[in-house]
């Protein structure tokens, strides 16, 4: 049985809809996978290993990982789990399927006795989504640790997997559950190609939020064409551009053109890439916390705060962030909230009967028959709870020069 998102895992590193491969404790990884070296927003090198057997990582590496995830759990924020893992359960969640291990470095294999809270700078998961027929279409899971976020190392990850995840025989991902106030990762997943595909409406209880939080679910084609990203990635390449005068790593042809044509637009100041006069800002905490001063200044609107951040900052999709930030805003949510109808018996609704005392026994009985079904979470052919609506794809940020973007389940960055 595959290991899907939906069910119990099982060791495997890849899975295919037809017949699976043979099992194995450390399946064989396609040639065309291997450690990958990547150069971090400054300049620090840094190695992707591929994992297929958690028998591969020190166990002192484990124990930093997990200790990493329950911090995040912890949190409630990102992750729907409520208690943390222990050491067995967590090597067992993450390392069931298919995994790999970011570095320090760039070293051609893991090494023992490594300072892990330093070198370690993340990790991600791919596993199917469904089980059987529909195990073709994949999912992650994502931890960048504290210590090294904003550096891009989010996005890295992303995009590795995005090029792993074909070559271990997926040809779609699923994101199913991107909260809504995750805007860090919700912003890489759809500046590297994914879609929003539905929306779960209510769907996570999180710390420090009075109101459940709606969930969004992407989806991406792995092996089709994508549209060319834009966002913090493309910044991040002009500034290198800018500070170096060389291309990035794997630039192609078509990149080191957009390189030159950006360089008439954009330059540096005290170390900050510019657009004219105003401060490009990639990352997207800093995104979120630049919005949300704006808009408790006041607590103005979507349009002003739009406005007031487009004078001095750019990025893509700012109305995006605003509309986040305002999300968040406790005393605008309050405000907001129309206050509860009270029907008087000299004020009732027209045609409408009081209900008599059988009437109410009647209901209450239909309650408690409800109140004694069978819980508990069933894999039938419709599953009842969840609600999927159509969500638009905000287009790039008309202000933006004209150049093409370049070229991370679900569950975090707190990239």
């Amino acid at each position: 049985m595959s290991p899907s998102m939906l069910e119990d895992p099982a060791i495997a590193a890849f899975r295919y809809s037809t017949a699976p491969p043979p099992p194995s404790s450390a399946p064989a990884l396609p040639h065309d996978l291997g450690p990958c070296t990547f150069l971090l927003r400054d300049h620090t090198p840094a190695t992707v290993y591929p994992i297929t057997s958690p028998a591969a990582v020190p166990i002192g590496l484990l124990a930093f990982l997990c200790d990493e995830l329950n911090i995040e759990i912890e949190r409630g924020e990102t992750f729907p789990m409520l208690e943390p893992l222990p050491l067995d359960a967590f090597q067992s969640y993450w390392f069931s399927s298919f995994a790999a291990i970011m570095l320090l470095g760039d070293a051609p294999a893991i090494m023992d006795n490594r300072n892990w809270s330093k070198e370690c700078f993340g990790s991600f998961y791919i596993k199917p989504n469904y089980p059987g027929r529909s195990a073709h279409i994949c999912s992650a899971g994502f931890i960048v640790p504290q210590h090294v976020r904003s550096k891009g190392i989010g996005r890295v990850l992303g995009e590795c997997y995005i090029d792993w995840a074909p070559k271990l025989g997926y040809t779609y991902s699923v994101f199913n559950l991107v909260f809504e106030t995750n805007v860090a990762a919700r912003r890489i997943w759809e500046s590297i190609g994914f879609k929003r595909i539905g929306r779960v409406k209510g769907a996570a209880i999180l710390k420090n939020h009075e109101h459940p939080v709606d969930a969004i679910m992407y989806g991406r084609d792995l092996v089709g064409p994508v549209e060319d990203p834009v966002g913090e990635l493309r910044f991040d390449r002009i500034k290198f551009y800018l500070e170096t005068g060389r291309y990035p790593p794997q630039a192609d042809r078509q990149e080191k053109s957009r390189l030159r044509s950006s360089a008439a637009h954009y330059r540096l100041r005290d170390g900050r890439l510019m657009l004219r006069d105003r401060e490009v800002v990639p990352e997207p905490e800093r995104q979120l916390a630049i919005a949300t001063q704006i808009h408790l200044n006041g607590h103005v609107g979507i349009n002003k705060t739009t406005a007031t951040i487009a004078e001095k900052y750019h990025w893509t999709r700012i109305k995006e962030t605003a509309a986040a930030a305002i999300r968040l805003c406790s005393e605008c949510r309050d405000n907001s909230r129309p206050p509860p109808r009270k029907l008087s018996a000299t004020n009732s609704v027209p045609g409408m009967v009081e209900p008599t005392e059988d009437d109410l026994t009647a209901s209450l009985g239909l309650v408690g028959a409800l109140d004694g079904r069978q819980s508990g979470y069933s894999m039938g052919p419709e599953p009842t709870g969840l609600r999927l609506t159509p969500d638009r794809v905000d287009s790039p940020d008309p202000n933006d020069p004209g150049e093409s973007g370049f070229g991370m389940s679900v569950l975090n960055f707190g990239e």
